[in-house]
Parts: structure tokens; C-alpha cells; sequence
């Protein structure tokens, strides 16, 4: 999966530890489980343990920096990456673990 649009308007400033490309893995998961409100996904990183997985030992971001990173850097790519998702459906890759896999 190409996430250079993602790459190229996300700095790893030093208030956000979190690279690109766990944000964008836990804001995914969280949708796959229903969060969609950025201090519903900041409190699954501070309890549950699949989410403090996905961090990779980083402090949890708080909800005004998932917002951000919603807004401006994943709507970006969220097309292109809808458009995977349709595709590798289309061939029939309907695993969830397939895409965890081609991060």
C-alpha cells in the first residue's frame, strides 16, 4: 500500500511521537471496532491492550491530535486507500490480516 500522500503532509514533530503510519493503523482499527470519536480511540489506547500494541510502546496521542491527524493528513489518502480496499475485495482478499500484512 503507497501512503507517500500520508508521508509527505506528516512530520514527527516532538509533541506527537506516533508515526504516520500507527496513527493511521489505530485509527482504522478503531473503526473496524467502532470508534469513530477521537477521545472514544484516546481512551482505547490508554486501556485497551490492542491499541497500546499498535502504539509500539509510544504514549497515547491525545483525541485533538487524532482529530488533527484526521483531518488533515488522512483525508488526503482516504480515497486511494478506499479504493485498495474495494480492489483487494474485488480479488478476494477478504481477511482482515491481509491488509494488517501489506502495511
Amino acid at each position: 500500500m503507497d501512503l507517500t500522500d500520508l508521508y509527505s503532509t506528516y512530520s514527527k514533530i516532538r509533541e506527537n511521537q506516533v508515526s504516520p503510519m500507527n496513527m493511521l493503523k489505530i485509527i482504522l482499527y478503531g473503526y473496524m471496532n467502532g470508534l469513530y470519536s477521537s477521545r472514544d480511540i484516546e481512551t482505547a489506547c490508554r486501556r485497551n491492550i490492542n491499541f497500546m500494541f499498535l502504539l509500539e510502546g509510544a504514549s497515547p496521542p491525545d483525541h485533538s491530535t487524532f482529530a488533527r491527524f484526521r483531518s488533515l493528513h488522512f483525508a488526503p489518502c482516504a480515497k486511494k486507500l478506499l479504493a485498495e480496499v474495494v480492489l483487494c475485495q474485488y480479488l478476494g482478499h477478504r481477511k482482515s490480516n491481509f491488509f494488517m500484512l501489506h502495511f
